[in-house]
């Protein structure tokens, strides 16, 4: 079912169930971009998915990232993985691996909360290549997880100490996001710890 929003983006409403078919691109719109339809958060209800839908708003810009949800990508296929934890003493991540025509590549960071706590910065930053190998086994991890076919953005026990283990995918036009919280260990938790090896990540919330 399709939506006409303000500015005329129409956003397919997928109710986080499954991924959204993104619009042919062309047109022109006065609405300020969005990293993904806020209809994604829906099953958190009211106000609360609207609060998790600004904090990763919030994330994505902090981080300088592009958007995957919405307009035109010169990549086949990306995913990207980001890791928030509730305290601000630990560093937040981000993985994001690309397919195009021409190349394969990962990009990541590890970032710094700011003094205010209300926002970070990156504190260090990795650029490079992947090898054909590199990229079949992150797709295949991907795959066992069967991430294009879990539910996305759904309402959990989302508590006090823990964190948001956020991942996305787009190809071609259709992209989908998944969130869950401090996940045991499961296919999605071993896809999600495939792209942070890749970047040189330890597991951020070791499971003993």
């Amino acid at each position: 079912m399709l939506a006409m929003a303000a500015g005329g983006v129409v956003w397919l409403r997928a109710y986080a169930t499954a991924p959204i078919v993104l619009p042919e691109p062309g047109g022109t719109s006065t609405r300020a971009p969005e990293y993904c339809p806020p209809e994604l958060f829906a099953d958190f209800g009211g106000r609360i998915g609207e609060g998790v839908w600004t904090d990763y708003q919030n994330r994505m810009t902090f981080m300088n990232e592009p958007l995957l949800a919405c307009g035109p990508s010169n990549d086949e296929e990306t995913y990207r993985f980001t890791w928030v934890h509730a305290f601000t003493s630990r560093a937040p991540l981000m993985v994001r691996l690309s397919r195009s025509s021409n190349d394969r590549r990962l990009v990541a960071g590890r970032y710094e909360w700011r003094e205010n706590l209300q926002s970070f910065e990156m504190a260090s930053h990795i650029h490079r290549a992947l090898t054909e190998a590199e990229w079949n086994g992150a797709v295949e991890s991907i795959r066992q997880s069967r991430f294009w076919s879990l539910p996305g953005a759904k309402a959990g026990n989302n508590g006090a100490d823990g964190a948001t283990w956020m991942l996305e995918g787009r190809r071609g036009r259709t992209y989908h996001l998944i969130t869950k919280w401090s996940p045991e260990d499961n296919p999605f938790r071993r896809a999600a710890l495939t792209l942070l090896r890749l970047a040189g990540f330890d597991d951020p919330e070791p499971r003993f």
